[in-house]
């Protein structure tokens, strides 16, 4: 759902990098919500501040990391400069 929600922001209300981190961080951050797997969202969250990937390549390296993957594979040049193994 949080990956849903950020994609609505960025397409349909234009949100910036900077907009798509501040939604992330007060989600975090709020009292009345639990995040599934918020340490690894805090991970990505961070990934993705400092990098040109999107926040969803972000969160799906985060996990598969933590599940264990030695690497991500992606086709988006972005994501490979970003940490993913680049396909093609």
């Amino acid at each position: 759902m949080l990956v849903e929600l950020i994609w609505v922001s960025e397409s349909c209300y234009d949100a910036s990098r900077a907009e798509v981190a501040q939604i992330v961080r007060q989600l975090l951050r709020a009292r009345q919500l639990v995040v599934q797997q918020a340490e690894l969202v805090w991970k990505a969250l961070r990934h993705f501040e400092g990098s040109t990937a999107d926040f969803a390549d972000g969160l799906v390296q985060q996990l598969a990391l933590a599940a264990g993957c030695s690497s991500v594979v992606s086709f988006d040049k972005a994501a490979a400069k970003a940490g993913m193994v680049l396909l093609s």
